[in-house]
């Protein structure tokens, strides 16, 4: 299966909103594994969001 990270927060992302989230999900291929990350003030609420939508977590410092 194809792994997607899916970031929003950023200017260089999507904003960080729940229905972004979902469209960007129901547009991946069956069978994909995704995460969702939020970058700064958004890292927890995003991943809240992946965990409710039946996604991953992806966290880190870098």
């Amino acid at each position: 299966p194809y792994w997607f990270n899916l970031f929003l927060g950023n200017l260089g992302t999507a904003p960080a909103l729940e229905w972004v989230l979902v469209n960007m999900v129901e547009m991946l291929p069956g069978q994909a594994i995704w995460a969702g990350a939020g970058i700064g003030r958004y890292q927890y609420q995003v991943n809240k969001w992946a965990v409710d939508h039946g996604g991953q977590v992806r966290v880190g410092l870098e």
